[in-house]
């Protein structure tokens, strides 16, 4: 039961965070400035649902702010909307996490074995077999996504590309738990960033769409897609409907 709730709770996440990275992606592209405040207010209420649910969904907003302070370098407009956005988020998320949350939590009631060590095992899987099912199959879509980045480098660094403000998501979304593990002990378990799926699975199509070449982009569609249906025959869920029930078993 308790593992159950817990998991309505990250499932919810999950929901908020997507919801979040979707809306901030129709911000970058927007260019009419009425629709892109309409589009503001929903990301506000999402992003800081979303950071009051789980504390390191911040790096959201902590991205939403770099590309707040890069659009008021570029524009040279430092009134607008967007920075508005991102002074009311940072508001009562201060406020919330420092004089309430802090305040509530004792580190002497968690053990120190409580998170995972960041060692050569997790730099080298990053909870992607956790993500996807397998070591093999977190193996696939890793090794994928850093082609796709080391490929489409030349494009990554424009305001506009939206895969930047993803990768500074995915990145900082790792980066704040094991700074903190560092600082104090370790925190860090799959859970806590289990919402860094979303970034990563809009990432990946995203970047192979960029590709030019279609024989690369088809290739690693096709990778993509039998080794995720091959990988699904070997998960109980399917693989019940193919043994033999059990005789207890209505």
């Amino acid at each position: 039961i308790s593992t159950s709730q817990e998991m309505r709770l990250y499932s919810l996440l999950f929901f908020l965070v997507s919801m979040a990275i979707f809306l901030f992606c129709r911000i970058i592209k927007e260019e009419q400035t009425k629709k892109r405040i309409f589009l503001l207010i929903f990301f506000f209420l999402f992003t800081l649902s979303s950071i009051f649910t789980q504390p390191w969904a911040i790096s959201i907003f902590v991205v939403f702010t770099i590309y707040a302070f890069i659009n008021s370098i570029t524009k040279k407009s430092y009134i607008n909307e967007i920075n508005i956005c991102a002074i009311l988020l940072f508001l009562p998320t201060f406020f919330y996490y420092y004089f309430v949350y802090i305040n509530q939590i004792n580190l002497f009631l968690y053990p120190d074995f409580l998170g995972d060590q960041v060692n050569l095992k997790f730099i080298s899987n990053l909870y992607f077999s956790k993500y996807f099912g397998s070591r093999i199959m977190g193996l696939i879509y890793l090794s994928i996504l850093i082609y796709l980045i080391i490929f489409n480098k030349k494009t990554l660094f424009q305001l506009k590309n939206v895969t930047i403000y993803l990768l500074a998501i995915i990145f900082i979304t790792y980066l704040i738990p094991i700074i903190y593990g560092f600082l104090f002990k370790p925190i860090l378990l799959v859970r806590y960033v289990l919402f860094v799926m979303s970034p990563i699975i809009v990432l990946i199509p995203v970047l192979i769409y960029e590709l030019r070449d279609n024989y690369k982009k088809n290739f690693l569609l096709v990778i993509l897609v039998l080794s995720t249906l091959i990988n699904s025959f070997t998960e109980s869920n399917v693989k019940q409907f193919f043994d033999k029930r059990p005789i207890f078993k209505p």
